[in-house]
């Protein structure tokens, strides 16, 4: 076959292909050739994708646009490749052609754009120093008919900054301010150029930068909080204003605003977001809340003089292992501020004693800050209670052989722990006798229990002066002779231990207003013989009941259930347990409820028991103090 022969085969062959099997009997006949779109504008350096569609004597309609010859009239302004897809050059117009073998030509138009101008906003923009500005470009486009068109051209752009050392910019046009001044901000697209002032000021404040991040605390243990301003350019600086702390989970904690900072004290486990807001500025941190363990135990020994401190371990023997001794005055309890910092112990002459913990090893240290006498007229200081913050300090005086009923209150600095007298204390409203202080968990309300008439007084603790009035309902009656107490873990239910005669505990429920609402009748103990003191276990379950035996037969610790709504119930297996000479009312339970420690005051020791399932208790090793503990006191951390 000849050359020419071949080349008119391919040719029938391509026709036949167009009409899709037009070379035989019956098949459908390519008529037209369409193109779309039929016009469009572009602009300049960009492409445009046309299609092709073949039309038949059917009225079937196939894409070709692969099969067609593609052309562009006006190649200066845009080229056409084969596939249809068209390159715009340089501003003007051209006719796009698509040609198939048997069918009239199709065209269409194609406008290429001129970009005439560009606009850089905004224009003298004012950054403080290290902020950000985003800068946009508009371009103008003239059209090959003389109209124009604006369309955002930011992301087309190339960007630059006059002044680096002002100013830098991204591809975006996202500028950052970097140092105090004026840079010219350039946006350039197909040799158009378009530019901006962008002045650079002082740095303000944009944040708080709120102190400790993220710290861990145990349950009763607080927390201080500290926050600075934070600049545009990331230096810190002084607060200029108020600040108020908030906690996002009060279940887990809560947090008092001080003059120094916030105070939080872990409520339960878990997260908080502890946030400092000053003005339109916020700032925040995370507080995790653990159960914690108990890493020292503190005794008082009264006889002795002396204040004993322990390393403890809750599971294996020893239990409780003697670190050191610090001289006291005739100490009678120990209590330890809620940011471990702190032990302050009360003295058999009515004063209050500062020292110092050191938190690795439960050393303590004698202070400067002196004696804080409980004041003209102070008897017999019987005992003390911190607010749960940290802030207050207050001592309850049952007057001794006298009717000079009193509680004493003291400030505590925020700087050091010295104590400073509350304005009005002391506070001598429906007394009787004074003998527990129990502080609701929010540091809102203080009870104290009335032995001499069988009652509680309550009050309100104003939060910032830390001073006692009374509730509107100021007592509320409990079984005969209430001496020491507590609250269970939630903080909602209070129980105090009732002395001879009855021998009772007597439970209420916290309402709105620190009303106080008994939770069942008093709960008899039967086989007691002077029941001082009590302690809920963690899982707020199981109650224990520390009875002294009065100095006549050895104490004992009972144990009872607690049922729902705080009543409570039966009796724990193995219980009561045999504690030794006198147990005067020191009770207290890790928080990890593994171990219980009672003060046995005539016999010299501190007997312990391991708490089993079910609330039983095993008696474990006791140890052996100075002479005449008085307390006990843990010390819990994370």
């Amino acid at each position: 076959m000849t050359i020419r022969s071949q080349l008119a085969s391919l040719a029938t062959a391509f026709v036949c292909i167009l009409a899709l099997g037009a070379c035989g009997n019956s098949v459908p006949v390519l008529q037209s050739v369409s193109v779309s779109p039929t016009s469009e504008t572009v602009r300049v350096s960009t492409t445009q994708q046309f299609t092709a569609s073949a039309h038949y004597s059917d009225g079937s309609v196939k894409d070709a646009t692969s099969l067609v010859t593609w052309s562009s009239s006006n190649t200066a302004v845009a080229t056409i490749a084969v596939g249809g897809v068209a390159t715009a050059l340089a501003p003007g117009a051209t006719t796009i052609t698509a040609t198939a073998a048997g069918a009239p030509a199709a065209m269409a138009t194609l406008n290429v754009q001129q970009l005439q101008s560009i606009a850089v906003t905004p224009s003298n923009q004012n950054v403080p120093n290290g902020k950000t500005q985003q800068f946009t470009a508009t371009g103008t486009y003239k059209n090959p008919d003389g109209t124009t068109d604006t369309s955002d051209v930011t992301s087309l752009a190339t960007w630059t900054s006059g002044t680096t050392t002002v100013a830098t910019i991204t591809s975006t046009g996202l500028a950052k301010a970097v140092g105090t001044g004026t840079s010219l901000i350039t946006a350039a697209l197909d040799g158009v150029t378009g530019n901006a002032n962008m002045i650079v000021g002082a740095p303000v404040a944009v944040s708080l930068q709120v102190s400790p991040a993220n710290p861990t605390v145990a349950i009763g243990t607080s927390e201080t909080f500290t926050a600075q301003e934070m600049y545009s350019d990331g230096t810190l600086h002084p607060l200029s204003g108020i600040v108020t702390w908030t906690s996002g989970t009060a279940p887990t904690a809560t947090i008092a605003t001080l003059a120094n900072g916030g105070l939080a004290v872990g409520l339960g486990t878990g997260a908080s977001t502890i946030t400092a807001a000053e003005g339109g500025l916020t700032g925040n941190t995370t507080l995790t809340v653990v159960a914690g363990k108990t890493h020292f135990a503190y005794v008082s020994n009264n006889s002795s003089n002396t204040i004993q401190w322990y390393s403890v371990s809750t599971t294996t023997s020893p239990y409780l292992t003697s670190q050191g001794t610090l001289i006291a005055t005739a100490p009678v309890q120990t209590v330890i501020h809620p940011s471990g910092q702190y032990l302050y112990y009360m003295d058999i002459n009515s004063d209050v004693w500062v020292t110092t913990i050191n938190s690795s090893n439960g050393a303590l240290t004698a202070t400067t800050f002196g004696a804080q006498k409980g004041g003209a007229g102070s008897i017999d200081a019987n005992f003390m209670a911190i607010e749960p913050y940290g802030r207050f300090l207050y001592v309850s005086d049952d007057g001794g052989s006298t009717s000079l009923f009193t509680i004493y209150g003291f400030k505590i600095s925020e700087v050091d722990g010295s104590l400073a007298p509350i304005s009005g204390s002391p506070f001598t409203a429906n007394l009787n006798t004074p003998e527990c202080l129990i502080i609701d968990r929010t540091g809102t309300y203080l009870y104290a229990t009335n032995e001499g008439n069988s009652t509680i007084s309550a009050y309100a603790i104003d939060q910032n002066t830390g001073a006692l009035s009374p509730l509107s309902t100021p007592t509320f009656p409990t079984g005969s002779g209430p001496y020491l107490g507590g609250l269970d873990p939630s903080g909602t239910h209070l129980y105090v231990a009732n002395t001879t005669p009855t021998n009772s505990i007597s439970g209420f429920s916290i309402g709105a207003g620190g009303v106080l609402t008994p939770v069942g009748p008093d709960a008899v103990v039967s086989g007691a013989t002077d029941l001082t003191n009590l302690v809920v276990d963690p899982s707020g379950t199981h109650i224990y009941v520390l009875d002294s035996g009065n100095g006549v037969t050895n104490g004992q610790v009972f144990g009872f259930s607690i049922g729902s709504g705080g009543v409570i119930g039966s009796a724990n297996l193995g219980t009561p347990v045999a504690a030794g000479v006198l147990p005067f009312g020191g009770i207290v339970i890790d928080p990890t409820g593994a171990l219980l420690a009672v003060d046995n005051n005539t016999s010299d020791s501190i007997s312990l028991y391991a708490i089993g399932s079910g609330g039983a208790l095993t008696s474990v090793s006791p140890v052996n103090t100075e002479t005449g503990p008085f307390f006990v006191t843990l010390y819990n951390a994370p």
